[in-house]
């Protein structure tokens, strides 16, 4: 049986201590067709980047200053051109599935992407699972089964894609921009499957 090829993909920025755990749950995974590509803006930030399949350094003025979004709010709140770092990592992604992975985030053991994997349909289904808080704080809520994602109650690090529905995970400047980016494959995706349990 081929073993579909997973790429995680993580936005880092001065956060060493963040990322090693971040970095450390992916190749600890014991499934072994995994990508970690990596974007930063920070020079000094390279040095921790040992070991990760591919990483690009970007400068951060340049994506300011080419960002078209921001004049035009669309009334989701707060200026984040850092969200605009995701859409470089996609460009980074050749083939296979994706999952967004933040250097504050980490995966609950070793066995989660091989678990991921044994729920994978298709190419044409979106998965979706649960992440859970320090705090204990779990998200999405235990209603979330078979319904479409609610602002506030999911995040990035709650879904799987195929590549070839890229093109509806662009990423805006503005906060929540995971939520429709979320939303926007939620409805473009033919299929979905849900797995009740954080990851």
């Amino acid at each position: 049986m081929s073993k579909p090829l997973i790429n995680i993909l993580t936005r880092t920025s001065g956060r060493p201590r963040g990322f090693k755990a971040c970095h450390n749950s992916i190749i600890n995974q014991t499934y072994p067709n995994i990508k970690h590509l990596v974007v930063t803006d920070d020079t000094g930030s390279i040095k921790y980047l040992d070991g990760v399949t591919k990483y690009k350094l970007i400068n951060k003025e340049d994506i300011i200053n080419k960002d078209i979004t921001k004049h035009t709010n669309p009334k989701a709140g707060r200026y984040s051109p850092h969200n605009l770092y995701s859409n470089i990592l996609n460009q980074l992604v050749e083939e296979g599935y994706i999952m967004y992975l933040d250097d504050d985030d980490m995966l609950k053991n070793n066995f989660v992407i091989e678990e991921i994997v044994n729920n994978i349909v298709n190419e044409d289904t979106m998965l979706f699972w649960q992440m859970r808080y320090r705090s204990g704080r779990v998200l999405p809520q235990g209603g979330f089964i078979h319904k479409k994602p609610i602002l506030g109650d999911i995040g990035s690090p709650c879904v799987l894609f195929h590549s070839k529905w890229l093109k509806y995970a662009t990423w805006d400047t503005w906060k929540c921009a995971d939520f429709r980016v979320i939303n926007n494959l939620y409805k473009n995706i033919p299929n979905k499957k849900w797995i009740k349990k954080p990851f």
